[in-house]
């Protein structure tokens, strides 16, 4: 792709995880590819493109389809297989404290408090039976 183009793209070694993604949480929805285009202005045929891997979403696209789905860009991705929503992460835990905060904090801690905070989670999880997590 030429630097002179308007609309970066992914790179090629995502497009498979994207294409198998983007299909995914379609059909997870129970939606058609039509739902979405009308849902995100996207039209059928160019989601059909990207769902197949046949060309990769422009920035652009993932975003809005990213929005749509309610993932990060993250997720889309692959960089995390975590899938939280930007409304989880934006919204508040406590007392004005956003999820999104806590994991700033946490990334900030140096190494010994890093510990003590996953000793710590360690047995909250015991504690209220969440082995499952």
């Amino acid at each position: 792709m030429s630097k002179s183009s308007s609309k970066s793209q992914i790179e090629p070694a995502q497009k498979p995880h994207v294409a198998e993604l983007l299909a995914e949480l379609r059909k997870d929805k129970g939606l058609r590819q039509i739902d979405v285009a009308k849902a995100t202005r996207i039209s059928a045929k160019v989601l059909s493109t990207y769902e197949t891997g046949a060309r990769p979403p422009a920035i652009d696209s993932l975003v809005t389809l990213a929005d749509f789905y309610d993932v990060t860009l993250d997720y889309f991705m692959g960089r995390t297989k975590i899938n939280v929503s930007t409304e989880l992460l934006n919204s508040e835990l406590s007392n004005g404290i956003s999820y999104e905060s806590v994991l700033a904090l946490l990334d900030a801690l140096p190494p010994e408090g890093k510990e003590a905070f996953i000793y710590f989670l360690d047995a909250v999880r015991d504690k209220a039976d969440l082995s499952r997590i």
